[in-house]
């Protein structure tokens, strides 16, 4: 597509064999078709060495009209969990409104409230879990709103999900959905973000 940087260590650097380093995962096929699969800055390295690539995962729970986001973690981690994103728009259109939250900060907002909003959620982490090989699953995983005042903190422009902001200020719900003594009830609630 060009011939490279102007400052030829930034244009080595960029290139390896003649290809531009675009940071995508792929496979090739017998036929030689190219699948894209990931993003290499996304990339999981669990604790047990297993590398997964989460994006198929993510978009399979997103499909899900109530899920603006869905995240895969366990970088460092025994398995797998995932956090979900509930579009708090999307489900306010509809007769299924949110709780409000109990507590402030990462105030639960209980899905057992609403059984149809628990088991929309978890009907797309059990379909997104489906087309995955059970190493590469979400064991568990909790839904969250983020609070329409911060949502530049977590969202960019583009309409995608900032990792990091979201796993640092998720850290102690991740760390309970890590944690022996959480109840399965627990693991799936909504929380609200800061």
């Amino acid at each position: 597509m060009f011939a490279g940087y102007r400052d030829p260590e930034h244009t080595a650097a960029a290139f390896v064999d003649g290809y531009f380093r675009t940071g995508d995962l792929g496979s090739l096929d017998d036929e030689g078709a190219l699948t894209l699969l990931g993003r290499a800055k996304n990339v999981i390295i669990t604790s047990t060495g297993r590398t997964v690539s989460p994006e198929t995962w993510e978009q399979a729970v997103e499909e899900h009209p109530w899920v603006a986001h869905a995240m895969l973690v366990g970088t460092d981690r025994p398995y797998l969990t995932g956090i979900v994103v509930v579009d708090a728009e999307a489900l306010a259109s509809t007769p299924h409104a949110l709780p409000e939250p109990a507590g402030t900060g990462l105030g639960i907002l209980d899905l057992a409230a609403d059984s149809v909003v628990h088991d929309e959620i978890e009907r797309a982490v059990a379909l997104a879990n489906a087309t995955r090989s059970p190493g590469d699953r979400a064991q568990h995983w909790r839904a969250v709103v983020l609070p329409a005042e911060h949502s530049e903190r977590f969202v960019t422009p583009t309409l995608k999900l900032r990792r990091g902001a979201l796993l640092d200020a998720g850290a102690p719900m991740i760390d309970e959905l890590y944690s022996a003594t959480a109840s399965p009830r627990r693991r799936d609630t909504i929380r609200k973000g800061n």
